[in-house]
């Protein structure tokens, strides 16, 4: 796999464990309340998804339930579907609905098959009602209802009241497979009926309306659901088939009379002005579990004292059928909360950038103490050469080379250069090359070695909290780097000098400068001319190689320094990558949040953070930050990759940062008015800020709890509303909304107690409707009626044929 494409994953991966750590705090307040709560569920509870459609709520009702209640380990869930899944679990039974089921039909010969079965749209629906003539299938179908029986009863400890069970049926209307609902129900209810003296069974539908995607033969599908709910919920409806399979191959007809639900709801993804509800499917999940919350909760003694309406299951069925039968319900679920992945995220922003600018160089100013720490400055320069070039005294060892025995009288007339051939040939040089030069160059390329000035600059300069990682290319973009060009102009200009200097005093003729007339001294005169060369030219030699040493010591030195700083760029460039990375995520995290739930989030909790970690500094340093325990010093840093990072700082910010009660486990209103009135300093302001804040939160529940459904109102007169507040009851703002809402009402409204401080829910039942007033349906009928006259086939036959005695 390509490099890149590997690290995209791995980041991707990374960025899905920021999120799912985000989420487990934001509910880890949650969490707790719950454990120390008394919100239980009555009796016992099941969800049915029916259809491969609305498998994806599964996740979602459990943790909606699991946040809920604390007995939420005795709701069981049935999932009835065309697709392959895991084992059984604990709580959990699942039906496949594909498989070798021979059926007893001449009607369907072959095995069913998913995707024989979905290519023939004629008899789509039928086909699966099929089924239900195969004794292989029914075989299975009973074993797993009775499963299921057996599952519910191994709870009976975990509730307090055990003759009653609560069904919950949720299926997509344009799923085919749902023309099996009767057959599932009633077979579903003939078991339950032998463990429980009632079965309130409840009907969820979803119906996709702003999906452009949807094809008009599934439209024909909702229209056909839609006709037979109709004849399931007449108080004359009857069902009779032979579904029950027991033991020695013995068939028993499942007989049901009267209403197959007690109460249908359609939750859209339009809203009651035929605007779309942004993530729908989310929403309705989460409103199917409050309204199970609503009726199954366990009441205490003190609810039932309070003046407040509480919620009737029984009566709210009443007020919604009116005048008539067949009338349905909707449900909408409106959720303020704390923004806790908000502020998870921003916890870590503001604590790994406080980190980052702990590694930042705040030292400007401080440049010429920089230069010495890298060795550029001069002096630190003329330290090097000092170091690095044997004394000049050696040079005296020159004497100890073995010179031919010309006479002062012979090189008299000869320049200083000559004189030196003639005396010693090429040893001098080959001398002083040895021991001066080469020996000067090779202890400088050791010092000035890679990986050795490398370590050199990760002690001195990356790792010393005086400077840090980025202090090298302050340096190099400083005035003061550019000191150093005119620096090597000297250094340049100095060798030149010395370079004429020795061209002087090597083309001096001898005689000129050493000697004179008395023959007797030519002997010290010999040695005068051999004491010129030693202190004169090749001390002269000395100066120009110490110049030399000096120009190539900064030039090795700064592409040293620069490659170094190259390579340091592109690691702490990681640095900036997770800060962007952090900051990306709090923007996601707010961006379908109403802005004034998440205004100041990124603003005020940096300064929760610098205040925890002023604190935190009296106790453990200054630098504490870059001890090894938690992110480690900027050298350790370089090795890190951004996943390393992330991970070191989301421990540190869970281990110590985000325990911090008093910051963090504030209530929803308190966290809210905290954020909003940060920059307030007069008590009256805050007041008037409150106000507002609880105005707009007030309207914010309104808006998004009106009715997912788009109905005609002119053919639906008749609604019938209620609305329930779930919160603490600690909540100054449900106290607010409640006698707001009373002073001005036509609906019951009431308050229901919920553990959790986080987050307050505003939950609207509207009841009333029929079928035939959703504006849906207009279109659905026309698809539903050209496809009838193409010879398709919506219904089961017991169903088709009821359907048609009732339009006659």
């Amino acid at each position: 796999m390509n490099e890149n494409l590997i690290h995209v994953k791995v980041m991707e991966d990374v960025k899905q464990e920021i999120t799912k750590r985000a989420e487990n705090f934001a509910i880890h307040y949650d969490e707790e309340a719950l454990r120390n709560s008394d919100i239980r569920m009555k009796a016992p509870m099941l969800f049915v998804l029916l259809g491969d459609k609305v498998q994806d709520g599964l996740g979602n009702i459990r943790e909606s339930v699991e946040r809920r209640m604390s007995n939420s380990e005795g709701v069981v869930y049935l999932s009835v579907t065309t697709k392959e899944q895991h084992d059984d679990g604990p709580e959990k039974v699942h039906i496949c609905l594909v498989g070798n089921w021979k059926a007893n039909s001449s009607n369907l010969d072959n095995e069913i098959k998913c995707d024989e079965v979905n290519k023939k749209y004629k008899e789509s629906r039928r086909d699966w009602n099929q089924l239900f003539n195969s004794d292989a299938f029914l075989s299975m179908f009973n074993q797993k209802l009775n499963k299921l029986n057996q599952l519910i009863l191994e709870k009976n400890k975990i509730f307090s009241y055990w003759e009653q069970i609560h069904v919950a049926v949720i299926t997509e209307a344009g799923d085919g497979v749902n023309v099996i609902l009767p057959d599932v129900m009633a077979l579903l209810k003939n078991k339950l009926e032998q463990c429980f003296k009632q079965v309130f069974a409840d009907l969820f539908v979803l119906l996709e309306e702003t999906n452009e995607e949807v094809s008009a033969v599934n439209k024909a599908m909702v229209y056909s659901l839609f006709q037979e709910l109709d004849l399931y919920e007449s108080k004359q409806y009857h069902y009779e088939r032979a579904t029950e399979l027991i033991e020695e191959d013995l068939k028993l007809m499942t007989i049901h009379e009267g209403k197959l639900f007690h109460l249908v709801y359609v939750l859209s993804d339009k809203k009651e002005n035929g605007q779309r509800i942004h993530e729908a499917r989310k929403n309705h999940y989460e409103s199917i579990v409050a309204v199970n919350f609503l009726k199954n909760r366990e009441q205490k003694s003190v609810e039932l004292e309070e003046v407040r309406e509480q919620y009737s299951y029984n009566t709210f069925m009443t007020n919604i059928q009116a005048d008539a039968e067949n009338r349905y319900a909707t449900a909408r679920l409106a959720k303020v909360r704390k923004p806790g992945q908000g502020i998870y995220l921003s916890v870590l922003y503001h604590l790994f950038r406080a980190y980052k600018n702990e590694l930042s160089y705040e030292g400007e100013g401080a440049e010429q103490s920089l230069l010495d720490q890298v060795g550029l400055s001069e002096k630190k320069v003329e330290s090097y050469i000092r170091e690095w070039m044997p004394d000049d005294s050696v040079l005296e060892e020159i004497k100890s080379i073995i010179s031919t025995k010309a006479s002062f009288r012979e090189l008299k007339g000869n320049t200083f250069a000559e004189a030196e051939n003639i005396l010693y040939g090429e040893s001098v040089k080959t001398f002083f090359e040895a021991n001066f030069q080469s020996v000067a160059m090779h202890k400088m390329k050791q010092a000035i070695s890679g990986e050795g000035l490398k370590e050199q600059l990760t002690d001195a300069i990356v790792s010393n909290p005086h400077y840090g990682p980025f202090a090298l290319s302050k340096l190099l973009q400083s005035d003061t780097y550019k000191i150093i060009e005119m620096q090597k102009e000297k250094y340049l200009y100095q060798m030149k000098q010395k370079l004429l200097e020795i061209e002087e005093k090597e083309n001096q003729l001898v005689g000129e400068r050493v000697g004179g007339s008395f023959s007797l001294l030519d002997k010290k005169y010999l040695q005068d001319v051999k004491g010129y060369l030693i202190h004169e030219v090749y001390k002269a030699h000395y100066d120009y190689v110490a110049e030399e040493l000096k120009l190539k010591t900064v030039q090795r030195l700064q592409e040293e320094i620069e490659a170094f700083n190259q390579d340091l760029k592109e690691q702490v460039k990681k640095l900036e990558q997770v800060e962007n990375l952090l900051l990306e995520m709090i923007e996601e995290s707010n961006r379908y949040e109403e802005e004034y739930l998440v205004q100041n989030v990124k603003e005020y909790y940096e300064k929760v953070v610098t205040w925890q970690l002023e604190e935190m500094k009296k106790s453990k340093g200054e630098h504490f930050l870059q001890d090894e325990k938690y992110m480690g010093s900027s050298a350790q840093l370089l090795d890190m990759s951004k996943e390393e990072m992330i991970r070191k700082i989301m421990r540190i910010a869970e281990d110590n940062f985000l325990k911090e009660e008093q910051y963090f486990n504030l209530s929803f209103e308190e966290e809210l008015l905290a954020r909003a009135n940060m920059h307030i300093e007069y008590m009256d302001t805050e007041v008037v800020a409150k106000t507002e804040l609880y105005e707009l939160l007030y309207d914010s529940l309104e808006e998004n709890s009106k009715p997912c459904v788009y109905l005609d109102t002119a053919l639906a007169p008749y609604q019938y509303v209620e609305k329930y507040f779930i919160s603490s009851k600690k909540s100054e703002f449900t106290a607010y909304a409640y006698k707001r809402d009373q002073s001005s009402r036509n609906y019951k409204i009431g308050m229901v107690s919920d553990q959790r401080n986080s987050v307050i829910e505003k939950l609207q039942l509207m009841g009333g409707f029929k079928l035939q007033d959703l504006v849906y349906i207009r279109s659905a009928k026309r698809y539903y009626d050209a496809y009838k006259t193409q010879g398709y086939v919506f219904h089961s036959e017991a169903t088709e044929q009821a359907i048609n005695k009732e339009e006659t």
